[in-house]
């Protein structure tokens, strides 16, 4: 297995849109794709059971959260075949689980709106389809952009912190000159 490195790359740098590596950050193969996508930093926000708190809100909670998160615009980010082809069947697989879970559903309920009489069997779709639809966010987030490019966003928005870079791709990102 190829070494890893962590790499850490300026916003201010990145918001010039300069030319980014041309190997995959994850496998360290050729770039067959380019994408562009917001990173985000993960604040610490307080506990959630604040929230049962007098006065605290659910709102209070969003809130403090819109404060403390900080978002970046990366574009040009290389993506390998392997990558994109992972990203693809995610995003199939969702859209399959998330459509084919409400349709099972509808047809649950029509089956059961013609029927002469209520009908047990019917349940089966209905709540197969409601499975499948909550089950819908697990493959989307599996190929999701954060995920695939390892990046994050610095709790104070200077830097993309990625963890866990290929060597290659390490080795290609080039040195930011100060401003």
């Amino acid at each position: 297995m190829p070494a890893r490195e962590t790499v850490e790359i300026p916003t201010a740098w990145l918001a010039g849109e300069p030319r980014l590596p041309d190997t995959c950050v994850r496998h360290g193969l050729p770039a067959v794709r380019r994408v562009t996508f917001a990173v985000r930093s993960k604040p610490a926000v307080g506990s959630r059971k604040r929230a049962f708190l007098p006065g605290y809100t659910s709102l209070n909670r969003a809130d403090e959260y819109v404060r403390q998160v900080r978002v970046a615009k990366v574009t040009g980010w290389p993506l390998c075949a392997e990558c994109v082809r992972r990203r693809r069947l995610g995003l199939a697989l969702a859209a399959v689980l998330f459509f084919g879970g409400a349709a099972a559903m509808i047809a649950g309920f029509v089956a059961g709106a013609v029927s002469d009489g209520p009908d047990r069997a019917l349940l089966v779709p209905i709540l197969a389809g409601f499975a499948a639809i909550l089950l819908s966010p697990v493959p989307l987030r599996w190929a999701s952009l954060p995920r695939l490019t390892r990046a994050e966003l610095t709790a104070d928005g200077s830097t993309v912190h990625v963890s866990d870079a290929s060597s290659t791709f390490a080795a290609e990102v080039p040195s930011p000159q100060p401003e």
